[in-house]
């Protein structure tokens, strides 16, 4: 009696196991299916399953990515294998053997049709992705491609290993993300390229698909391009970082974006140093947010798509948002470079009326270099700000649209009308930039 005793205990753990595991089979379909719809926000991408075989530890799908251009072409359908692993635990060596709900597997796959040298890069699995749904609420994701030196038909790559992964929670709406890539070295006939020490990190809370708070970073140290042993173009120590923050009652989003790159040269010469990029906006409606990316995702389907981009607009300017922004570099094309801004959008009560363009308040003042400008600028508008005093650092200018009317260093301006100041630019100017540019010193 003892030894059937004993005998049944595995069998029960078995089957206790193989039940558990049929639950979490049936849980992770839920889970991918709810997930699915809830990813398709757009007309032109959209996935399905194209397949769901469910079995007692593991099931077998295949997830089809549609794209569907808008321009009337042929719509691209692409099916990427996945491997679904029922808990409680992961028996699968990829996944870490851990406790979970269920875990995922998927390797990119090329198709017959893709050129030989993605064909190579996609061989032994080297593009691959797992993702593990804990028994509560949380969920990470890891996206990684393998390194490896390639002979490709374009040349000879040395691809280091990439790794990033993002964690999700469902019950306190964090979500992380970090990742690195130390870079790689691409060399053959159309010449040499070298990507270096890439890395990204966020951190924050995610309140819904379109609004969410926390700050972020990404670096990129070089890129870098020669040909001949010549350097055709370098950049140099970018690097970006972002905030968002929302007030109290979460009706209003507020952020800051800064940007940085220490050197941009361009033909073995040095033509930006030290440049640097801040953007801050304030009282960005949160509803409007979420109706705007609603209206987006199928803007033909509204009865008035007028009408509601004129509702869209209330909601979005509801508490008179406000953008200020900065622009600086010690040098651009050997000309330093300092420019301020300031844009304010007042709200919308009634819908768009032309008076409401005259409650906008826009400013632009810094000093900048003519030589630069005039490249692109109308010449009756770089007469106007030719008018600014002008030192060593540039010329001083400001640009305001107050009630409904741009003004150019205290001059009304309106494309065309200012024609007869032109004779106050002297266009030799660039001439001379440019005699003036040649050689070392350029």
């Amino acid at each position: 009696m003892k030894k059937w005793v004993w005998a049944a205990v595995p069998a029960v753990i078995i089957g206790a196991y193989a039940a558990t595991a049929v639950y979490s089979g049936s849980k992770a379909e839920e889970v991918l299916q709810e997930g699915i719809k809830k990813a398709n926000i757009g007309k032109e991408w959209q996935f399905e399953w194209a397949k769901y075989d469910r079995g007692v530890f593991r099931s077998k799908a295949v997830l089809d990515i549609i794209f569907t251009p808008g321009n009337g072409e042929d719509m691209y359908r692409h099916s990427l294998p996945i491997t679904v692993v029922h808990g409680p635990l992961l028996l699968d060596g990829t996944l870490g053997f851990k406790p979970a709900m269920f875990g995922m597997k998927s390797a990119v796959v090329a198709r017959e049709d893709w050129p030989e040298d993605v064909k190579k890069l996609l061989a032994d699995d080297r593009v691959h992705f797992e993702s593990v749904f804990s028994f509560g609420q949380k969920a990470t994701f890891d996206f990684t491609v393998e390194e490896g030196e390639l002979q490709l038909t374009t040349g000879n790559l040395d691809l280091k290993a990439l790794h990033m992964q993002f964690s999700f929670d469902a019950d306190s709406k964090e979500v992380k993300g970090e990742g690195s890539w130390p870079g790689l070295n691409m060399s053959g006939m159309m010449g040499d390229v070298v990507v270096r020490d890439w890395a990204m990190n966020w951190d924050g809370v995610q309140y819904d698909a379109y609004t969410g708070t926390g700050t972020g970073e990404f670096t990129l140290a070089e890129v870098k391009m020669s040909q001949g042993g010549a350097e055709q173009f370098a950049m140099n120590a970018f690097k970006m970082t972002s905030k968002q923050a929302m007030n109290a009652d979460q009706s209003q989003l507020n952020g800051e974006l800064n940007m940085s790159i220490d050197s941009v040269n361009a033909q073995g010469q040095n033509v930006v140093s030290k440049l640097d990029f801040f953007m801050q906006f304030d009282k960005l409606s949160a509803a409007g947010i979420r109706a705007m990316n609603e209206f987006a995702k199928d803007p033909e389907n509204t009865e008035d798509p007028m009408m509601m981009l004129n509702t869209v607009g209330q909601q979005v300017l509801e508490f008179g948002p406000e953008i200020n922004a900065r622009l600086s570099a010690e040098q651009v094309m050997r000309q330093p470079l300092n420019v301020n801004a300031k844009l304010t959008l007042p709200p919308m009560p009634n819908g768009f009326e032309p008076t409401w363009m005259q409650g906008i308040l826009f400013s632009m003042d810094g000093k900048v270099p003519l030589t630069l400008v005039g490249m692109a600028l109308p010449t009756d508008l770089v007469a106007l700000l030719s008018q600014g005093e002008t030192d060593d650092k540039g010329t001083a200018f400001k640009v305001e649209w107050r009630e409904g009317q741009l003004w150019i260093n205290a001059n009304p301006y309106m494309p065309g009308m200012n024609a007869q100041q032109d004779e106050q630019f002297d266009p030799a100017m660039m001439e001379d930039y440019q005699e003036e540019c040649v050689g070392e010193d350029c």
